[in-house]
């Protein structure tokens, strides 16, 4: 099985494979709509609900641009966190030209097109049963003109 490790310090996402070897390592950021209920995802290890493949929307909403990126979500399985039960975060690519991993969420992980395709080819062999998230902490936009998206679930 595969696992995803987010470092909130780092502003990383590693993908390593059955054997704990890294496959790739991308940009990737937590920064949070402030309308959002999650500040950030708390430090643990998640489930993953999409093992071998992203969880798509179909249409604009998976394109470079849109708010997904072109390889859609991989979703954690849900979880309580400030006060609230969250389901349909996980993590994505998207707004590739507003900031793309910096462009603010409503709580996921916003990665690159470049880590989805790494990590979508990945898992169809090696499933990715887990995220790890270390170092987080609330992160700030350092493009504030463009707010959070909406996710539709």
């Amino acid at each position: 099985m595969a696992t995803v490790v987010f470092d909130g310090g780092r502003h990383t996402l590693t993908l390593l494979d059955s054997n704990n070897r890294q496959v790739g390592q991308w940009r990737a950021n937590n920064v949070v709509d402030h309308r959002a209920t999650l500040r950030f995802i708390p430090n643990g290890t998640y489930h993953i609900i999409d093992p071998f493949w992203s969880h798509r929307h179909g249409g604009a909403a998976d394109t470079p641009e849109g708010p997904y990126g072109s390889y859609g979500i991989i979703r954690l399985q849900q979880f309580a966190a400030d006060g609230h039960v969250h389901s349909g975060v996980g993590i994505h690519a998207g707004r590739a030209g507003r900031g793309g991993p910096d462009h603010a969420t409503m709580g996921c992980i916003r990665t690159t097109e470049a880590a989805m395709q790494g990590i979508n080819q990945h898992i169809q062999t090696d499933a990715l049963l887990m995220i790890q998230v270390r170092f987080n902490h609330v992160q700030h936009n350092p493009h504030p003109q463009h707010p959070g998206d909406h996710h539709h679930h």
